[in-house]
C-alpha cells in the first residue's frame, strides 16, 4: 500500500467489488421482504390496479436455514504423531480451544452481540463469505479475548499468493462510540464511517475520510480470517464475482418474485369477484347512459329493458392459468430449497429411508456453509494460538470455577486442529439408527458407531458398550461398578449391602470345586443381536405416498 494512501486503494476494491455486494444487497431484501410491485411486461413501470402481496417466504427460508445450521454441535479435535505428542497433549489443547471458545463468546455478550458461532451461521447463509478480526490481546495485565465476527457485505481485502496483504472493515458509529474510542478524532457529526484498516506493517483508522489514528501492526500481518463458502461458480470469467461464495438464495432468487406474482394475481382476481365487469345490453347501443350504481350491490332491484339485457364480460380464465403456473412454481422451490415436510406440513409416519432422503437434501444445502465453518475455525484457533504463543503469558481461561491454566510452552508443536460437525435432531437420529440397525449383519459395530450415526465420540460409546456387556458377561463386575457409584453420593449403607453380596458372591466361586474344570464360572459373551426394524425401511418412502397394494393370487 505504498503507491497509494491506504483509504483510495480500499475505495478501489469497493467498487472492484460492487457486482458483489449488489448481489448481497438484492439478497438482503428479500430476506428483509422488501415490498414486491408487479410490473408491466416491459418491466419499465409498475403494473396499475394490481393488489401486491408480499409472501414471507424468502424470510421463513432462510431463518429455517440459518436455525439448522446454527444447531449442529461442534467438537475440536486435534491430531499429532503419538512420537512427539502424547493424547494428554492434544487433549489440553482441545480443552484450550473450548475454554477460548467460552472466553469469546462471553467478551462479545458483554458487547451485546450474539455467540460468534450463531453469527457466523448467519453470515454463511446471507452473504455467502465468512470471515472475523483476530486481535486478542493483554490491556492492564487482563487477557482481552477480541476476536469480531465480521458482516462481510463491509469487509474488503486483498489476496495474495501467500495469505491476505490487507484487510479493511466498515462500520457506522455514533458520535458517543466515536469519542470514547478515538477522541482524537474531534468529531462533531450525529454518526460516521469509520474504517479499520490492517495491512503487514501498519493499523490505519479513517473517520468520515479522515485519517484519525495510524500505528505499528504488532500481529505483523493482517489480523483477519477469511472463507468463502463453495458454493456458486468457479468460472474464472472478468464479470464472475457475483456468482461466487452463493448464499442459500442463489437457486431461488429469482423464484420468490414469481411467488408473489402468483400470489398479487389471485388477489387482484378475488377483488374482481367482489364487483366483476359487466355489459348492458339496450337498444340504444352504445349511445345509451351507463347506470349510475352499480346493478349487483346487495339489496339492489335493478330494472332491464330485456331479459339478458345485463351480461358478465367475458375475460380469460386467468385463474385456471395462474393456478398451473403456481403448481410449477411450487414444486420448482421445493427442488432448490426446503420441502413442505420441512415446515411442518406433513403429517403422516414415513419411512427411514425417506427421512434418510430428506435429510440428505437439507445436508446437500448445508454441507459447502458447514465446510466453510470448518476451515474458518481451523483458521482462527490457528491465529489465536500465534498471538497467545507471542503473549508468553500462563492466562487462566474458561467458566468461573472451572477456569485453568494454559501455559503458552504446553501449546508449541506439530498438530492438526479439526472440527467434527454433528446433529442432535430426533428424526434424523432415528432414521439413521433405523438403517444402522439393517446394516447390523453385514458391517461392524464401529463402522455403524462412526460413519452412520456420526456419533460425536465413537471411541468413548465403545468402551462405554465394553463396560455394560462386562456387567451383563459377569455380576461380579455390576456388583463392582454399584458399590463404587454409592459411594461416590455418600450412600454408604447400601454400598456396604452391596458389597457384601459381591464378597458372598466370590467366596461361592472360591468353594465351587464341585463343578467341572472350565464349567464354573465361565463368562458367556452376549450374541450380537439380530437387526430389528423398528420402523419400515422403505415402505411410503415418497414423501407419504403408501406402499401400491399387493396382488391377490
Amino acid at each position: 500500500m505504498a503507491d497509494k494512501n491506504e483509504l483510495t486503494i480500499v475505495t478501489d476494491k469497493e467498487t472492484e467489488f460492487s457486482s458483489l455486494t449488489q448481489r448481497m444487497d438484492d439478497d438482503r431484501d428479500l430476506r428483509n421482504l422488501s415490498a414486491y410491485k408487479m410490473k408491466t411486461l416491459d418491466g419499465t413501470k409498475d403494473m396499475p390496479g394490481v393488489s401486491n402481496v408480499t409472501l414471507p417466504e424468502p424470510a421463513l427460508f432462510i431463518s429455517k436455514t440459518i436455525a439448522i445450521l446454527s444447531g449442529v454441535q461442534r467438537q475440536p479435535v486435534v491430531e499429532a504423531d503419538e512420537k512427539t505428542m502424547k493424547d494428554s497433549d492434544t487433549s489440553f489443547i482441545e480443552g484450550f480451544i473450548e475454554d477460548m471458545e467460552y472466553e469469546i463468546d462471553s467478551y462479545l455478550n458483554q458487547k451485546g452481540e450474539i455467540p460468534a458461532f450463531n453469527f457466523h451461521a448467519d453470515i454463511a447463509c446471507a452473504r455467502g463469505r465468512i470471515a472475523e478480526q483476530i486481535v486478542t490481546r493483554v490491556e492492564s495485565g487482563v487477557y482481552i479475548p477480541d476476536v469480531r465476527p465480521l458482516d462481510t457485505r463491509y469487509f474488503t481485502y486483498e489476496l495474495g499468493t501467500k495469505g491476505m496483504l490487507w484487510g479493511a472493515v466498515k462500520t457506522w458509529r455514533t458520535k458517543a462510540w466515536i469519542d470514547e474510542e478515538y477522541p482524537e478524532a474531534y468529531f462533531s457529526g450525529k454518526t460516521g464511517i469509520v474504517r479499520d484498516i490492517w495491512n503487514k506493517k501498519e493499523n490505519v483508522i479513517y473517520v468520515d475520510d479522515r485519517e484519525i489514528k495510524r500505528q505499528p501492526n504488532i500481529y505483523k500481518k493482517p489480523p483477519f480470517t477469511l472463507q468463502i463458502v463453495p458454493a456458486g461458480s468457479v468460472l474464472k470469467d472478468q464479470d464472475n464475482l457475483k456468482y461466487t461464495g452463493e448464499s442459500v438464495y442463489e437457486m431461488l432468487r429469482k423464484i420468490f418474485p414469481e411467488l408473489n406474482f402468483i400470489a398479487s394475481t389471485l388477489k387482484t382476481l378475488n377483488y374482481g369477484l367482489f364487483k366483476p365487469p359487466l355489459s348492458r345490453a339496450s337498444k340504444l347501443g352504445e349511445e345509451a347512459t351507463p347506470p349510475e350504481s352499480y346493478p349487483g350491490d346487495p339489496g339492489s332491484v335493478t330494472s332491464v329493458e330485456m331479459p339478458g339485457a345485463i351480461q358478465p364480460v367475458f375475460t380469460p380464465d386467468i385463474r385456471r392459468f395462474t393456478t398451473l403456473y403456481n403448481q410449477i412454481i411450487k414444486e420448482e422451490a421445493d427442488k432448490a430449497g426446503y420441502s413442505l415436510m420441512d415446515f411442518g406440513g406433513l403429517l403422516w409416519p414415513m419411512s427411514e429411508v425417506a427421512l434418510a432422503r430428506l435429510a440428505r437434501g437439507k445436508l446437500e444445502l448445508l454441507l459447502p456453509r458447514l465446510q466453510a465453518l470448518a476451515l474458518l475455525y481451523q483458521a482462527r484457533y490457528r491465529m489465536i494460538i500465534e498471538q497467545y504463543l507471542a503473549i508468553g503469558e500462563t492466562l487462566k481461561l474458561g467458566e468461573l470455577g472451572h477456569r485453568r491454566e494454559y501455559p503458552p510452552a504446553k501449546l508449541e508443536g506439530e498438530y492438526t486442529i479439526k472440527f467434527r460437525f454433528f446433529t442432535t435432531h430426533p428424526e434424523e437420529q432415528a432414521s439413521l439408527a433405523a438403517i444402522g440397525t439393517a446394516l447390523i449383519p453385514f458391517v461392524s459395530e464401529d463402522y455403524i458407531r462412526t460413519d452412520i450415526l456420526k456419533l460425536p465420540n465413537p471411541d468413548g460409546e465403545k468402551m462405554k458398550k465394553r463396560a455394560e456387556q462386562a456387567e451383563q458377561m459377569d455380576p461380579a463386575i455390576l456388583l463392582y461398578n454399584q458399590c463404587h457409584s454409592l459411594v461416590d453420593v455418600d450412600r454408604d449403607i447400601e454400598a456396604k449391602l452391596v458389597l457384601q453380596r459381591l464378597v458372598s458372591l466370590l467366596r461361592q466361586r472360591r468353594m465351587a470345586t464341585t463343578l467341572p474344570q472350565g464349567q464354573e464360572g465361565e463368562p458367556r459373551v452376549p450374541e450380537r443381536p439380530e437387526g430389528k426394524q423398528l420402523m419400515p425401511l422403505f415402505a411410503g418412502a415418497g414423501g407419504g405416498r403408501p406402499a401400491p397394494p399387493a396382488e391377490e393370487e
